[in-house]
């Protein structure tokens, strides 16, 4: 029966994304594992896929792509998984797709809650407000590259600029 449903629903994915039914199947299985995710929930999966792909600037495919670099961090940070669409579509919104804002994600979610003040990190806070706050640091180029080195300073700055965003495309998905 769980077979079933996940087949169900990565048929509807497969059409909605224009992609394979087996590349369909594999991104509903890999998103349900990284989150410890029930079977029965690939429904709930798919229209998170869909409806960041409605509201935010990445692809159902692009996603796909980025939460194969980023579910696990994500789902080790606190982060539901329609929090992670939140980010990876927050990151499309500032030019990073696919696995690029798969791993910018992972890096910024490490960053912040291995070495972060308690208020930035979205395992205690939430994203939306991990980001709102970080925002309200207004933090310049060298404070930034410091909180989060120079590889993840580019994915950290895309993700503070949007934060106004946030709430907005975690109501939508």
């Amino acid at each position: 029966e769980a077979l079933a449903d996940v087949t169900k629903e990565a048929v509807k994915l497969a059409e909605a994304a224009g992609i394979g039914l087996a590349d369909a199947a594999s991104t509903v299985g890999i998103s349900l594992n990284q989150f410890g995710a029930d079977a029965s929930e690939a429904s709930r999966f798919v229209n998170v896929l869909a409806a960041g792909a409605k509201a935010g600037s990445s692809g159902i495919n692009e996603t796909a792509q980025a939460m194969k670099n980023a579910g696990v961090a994500s789902k080790l940070a606190g982060l539901s998984f329609e929090e992670a669409n939140v980010g990876v579509q927050i990151l499309a919104g500032g030019g990073l797709f696919a696995a690029e804002a798969g791993t910018g994600l992972r890096q910024v979610l490490l960053k912040l809650e291995n070495e972060a003040e308690d208020r930035f990190k979205p395992s205690m806070v939430g994203l939306a407000t991990a980001l709102e706050n970080l925002s309200a640091e207004q933090m310049s180029l060298t404070e930034l590259t410091d909180m989060f080195g120079a590889e993840a300073m580019k994915s950290a700055a895309i993700m503070i600029a949007g934060a106004g965003d946030a709430r907005t495309l975690q109501a939508a998905i």
